[in-house]
């Protein structure tokens, strides 16, 4: 396990000479670094670059959260899918996977996580600047398909300004369930006009108690992650680049038992340009390789199979100054990528699964926004152009031997050929403040998603899902109307805010079981199929005093519904959640007490061959206190976190019947920690 732990010492030694450099070599500085804003959730009303939800930096080490999923799991709409405590995926008002990407400082994350729900998403949070839901125009900057919308992950690994003063944090904390500790350090410092950045965090949990008292066995996590990053900083602009890996061995808490070796490296280089020209105000390019590979390990420790993914992307995007009104920018995207799977077992290393397929995608958009008077405007167009090549001379692993009872369907023969993609995506919306404190939010948005290399060539069997799933070549684009109208109140000791939505989905692409059984595994045959669906749902929140000292509260509930045209709910759908919280906030004391109660959720999907397990509701009652000190120049923050208080049994509608039936949700767990800012 050696590669699993790069050095600490390696991490303080660097921060050291960056210290140690700041005070030999520092000179006169003209930028200051800029105080990181609290929690906002509000709604877009400018829509200018606006995100629909951002939790900053505070507020994500107040929430001292494992995954990204967990980061959000109370915020409207959101859900989480769960496969153990690493692949947590977020889930968007019941969309997941190519339908709620997840990305990291805009950039594709250039992970496998949307091909299967037990592959992690290649990113850490501890240090993270900000979680950024983007929703409408704002998505469609950076993707096509994103119909509720898009998850980014933003990190200061390419620093931004040029600091004052050196800083740095450490972090630690104990999870007496689990059993295991999480650690982390980050420090910055600016030497001349350069800032350089580097951090390190680690999990090293153990398999966790279940409410029953019972260990769940293959639950647990061996995770590192290791950054550095620098930029230069000239009169115009900056230009940075970063390197990281991220590491992670983590367990599947299925009846047979397996885990995932996963390993990434991820290369970015930024530059920033103020007016490089006539007419704009600035200019941004991006560019990002990642090289991911994970193994599938079963349960006596023999790799099975290997998934790999290379990808380059690159981002231009031109902010232009105000032209009668108007203010946005325009850009390009472009990327390429490979993603494999092997089968380990096999001397030639067939294709497990999915064959080897390269994916190409060119992309331009723009997003402007206006103001007139008491109405801002936001209109956003999107064009991508995407091509999947697999390799169709590497034959699957997996061979036909389908028993088909009476009434059953064949499955669709898989031959593996190119495919060609045209997408267009335009978002049209407006709020009117009809007073200093509310706002009406109305969007319209059309998207079309190009499928997956799964949902095109699948075929295999798939151990996390229990599943043969086979792939359909044949599938079209998937195209959403989506409607929707809210209402906000941003301002004062209360506020508030209402969601509606509506989405009429043609060509949505679903699995339906065909009644066949794989003779060789014994698992039931699964077809990617596509039908017309529509999704709605409501949310609300009210909060008082949420920012403020003193007490201050938040009551919430959300709600969405999936179903086919033919008949039928979709699968996997979130339930219906009410909730609310508590806090108090004064003299270095902070609180947090919160409660959500899920409906249990039967409207599930059904078929001749398959019905969906209902799921039990469950009431999750969690705590936080923290006490914060300074001393000096340092910060000292002592937490204590308390998850699952009333040690319900936890099941999540949305993770397949076959692991949620055996794996709940960890039981009660207390988590006490240490974090100190320099």
């Amino acid at each position: 396990m050696g590669k699993y732990h790069i050095c600490f010492l390696h991490v303080f030694f660097l921060s050291s000479c960056f210290f140690y450099s700041h005070f030999i070599f520092a000179q006169e500085q003209s930028i200051r670094v800029t105080d990181i804003p609290p929690l906002t959730v509000e709604g877009s009303t400018a829509f200018s670059n606006n995100s629909e939800l951002n939790i900053g930096q505070r507020e994500l080490q107040n929430r001292f959260s494992g995954n990204i999923a967990d980061s959000l799991n109370d915020q409207l709409g959101f859900s989480s899918s769960s496969f153990g405590q690493s692949s947590n995926r977020p889930i968007i008002r019941g969309m997941s996977g190519y339908r709620a990407p997840t990305l990291q400082n805009g950039m594709n994350s250039g992970d496998v996580s949307s091909v299967s729900p037990d592959h992690a998403v290649a990113s850490e949070v501890m240090f993270s600047q900000a979680i950024e839901l983007l929703r409408g125009g704002e998505s469609l900057r950076y993707s096509s398909g994103a119909n509720q919308g898009l998850i980014n992950v933003v990190d200061q690994r390419i620093p931004s300004t040029i600091l004052a003063e050196p800083s740095a944090s450490l972090l630690g904390q104990y999870n007496l369930n689990q059993r295991g500790l999480s650690t982390g350090i980050l420090a910055e410092d600016s030497i001349g006009n350069w800032t350089l950045h580097v951090d390190n965090t680690s999990r090293h949990l153990n398999d966790y108690q279940r409410p029953d008292g019972q260990t769940q066995p293959y639950s647990f996590t061996r995770q590192n992650d290791f950054g550095v990053g620098a930029s230069y900083f000239r009169a115009s602009g900056f230009t940075g680049l970063s390197f990281s890996q991220f590491q992670n061995l983590y367990g599947i808490p299925s009846q047979e038992g397996s885990q995932i070796d996963l390993f990434q490296t991820r290369f970015s280089v930024l530059d920033e340009e103020s007016n490089p020209f006539a007419g704009i105000s600035k200019l941004k390019s991006q560019f990002t390789y990642t090289n991911y590979k994970h193994q599938e390990i079963s349960n006596v420790q023999t790799p099975e199979s290997e998934f790999k993914n290379k990808s380059y992307e690159a981002r231009l995007e031109l902010f232009h100054h105000p032209y009668e009104g108007w203010n946005g920018s325009f850009g390009f995207q472009a990327g390429s990528g490979t993603i494999s799977a092997s089968d380990l077992t096999n001397p030639n290393l067939n294709a497990a699964i999915i064959p080897s397929t390269t994916s190409t995608n060119f992309a331009m958009f723009a997003v402007e926004n206006k103001s007139f008077g008491q109405i801002d405007v936001q209109q956003a167009l999107r064009y991508e152009w995407i091509k999947r090549s697999p390799d169709s001379s590497i034959p699957y692993t997996d061979n036909p031997n389908f028993d088909l009872p009476t009434g059953g369907n064949a499955p669709l023969s898989t031959t593996p050929s190119s495919n060609q993609f045209s997408l267009i995506s335009l978002s049209s919306q407006a709020a009117w403040n009809y007073s200093v404190e509310q706002a009406i939010l109305i969007r319209y948005s059309f998207t079309q998603r190009a499928p997956g290399v799964d949902e095109l060539y699948s075929f295999g069997n798939h151990d996390a899902t229990a599943t043969f799933d086979v792939g359909n070549n044949n599938l079209n684009k998937e195209s959403s109307n989506h409607f929707e109208m809210g209402w906000r109140k941003n301002k004062g000791l209360t506020r508030a805010k209402l969601n509606l939505y509506q989405d009429f989905i043609s060509n949505f692409i679903y699995t339906q079981y065909t009644g066949a059984t794989d003779q060789n595994s014994g698992f039931p045959v699964r077809q990617f199929l596509q039908a017309n669906a529509i999704i709605k749902g409501i949310e609300s929140e009210i909060t008082y005093n949420l920012n403020g000292d003193g007490f201050s509260g938040r009551i919430f509930g959300d709600y969405s519904e999936g179903t086919l045209d033919q008949g039928g709910y979709l699968p996997l759908q979130p339930a219906t959640r009410i909730g609310g919280a508590i806090y108090y906030n004064r003299f270095g004391w902070k609180s947090n007490l919160s409660f959500i109660h899920a409906f249990g959720q039967y409207k599930t999907a059904t078929s001749t061959f398959y019905n969906e397990p209902s799921t039990a509701g469950y009431n999750k009652l969690d705590f936080r206190l923290s006490k914060s000190q300074a001393i000096n120049r340092i910060l000292v923050t002592y937490y204590l976190q308390a998850n699952n208080l009333l040690n319900d049994t936890i099941r999540f509608s949305t993770t397949v019947d076959t692991l949620r039936m055996y794996a709940p949700q960890p039981g009660r767990t207390f988590i006490l920690g240490i974090k100190v800012d320099y």
